[in-house]
């Protein structure tokens, strides 16, 4: 992969990190750079694996089931003392932790989703120079 196509997709990804501020439900400093860091790496996450594999279909793959499991009633993560919940799986999480909670956008601005983008993505970009 030449130098212009990780300047793009560096480029790309922070866009997509900043079309996801509409999105806080709290703003702040600390939000809005956790959420630019954690946007920026799970936009290089999705552009690597749509590059290792020559086609989206991994990454919407990848985002769906993210999807599911956050915006469904499979599981949900609570910050503080709430915890009513329909999901099969709920976890507490203490609300003043800015890392765990991931501020005003919440847990997929968290350290814990930004360890999990870039795993993810430092695996798509050992696949791809493995593959050349």
């Amino acid at each position: 992969m030449n130098t212009y196509k990780y300047i793009t997709i560096i480029l790309l990804s922070f866009i997509f990190s900043l079309a996801h501020i509409p999105s806080m439900e709290v703003f702040n400093l600390v939000s809005l750079l956790l959420l630019i860091c954690s946007g920026t790496l799970a936009g290089i996450m999705f552009s690597l694996v749509t590059y290792r594999n020559n086609s989206i279909w991994g990454s919407a793959l990848i985002h769906t089931i993210w999807n599911l499991i956050m915006c469904g009633d499979i599981l949900h993560i609570y910050f503080g003392k709430d915890t009513s919940t329909k999901a099969l799986f709920s976890i507490t999480l203490p609300a003043e932790n800015y890392l765990l909670t991931g501020a005003g956008f919440g847990i997929e601005a968290s350290i814990i989703a930004i360890v999990g983008y870039t795993i993810i993505g430092i695996s798509a970009l050992l696949s791809i120079k493995k593959s050349k």
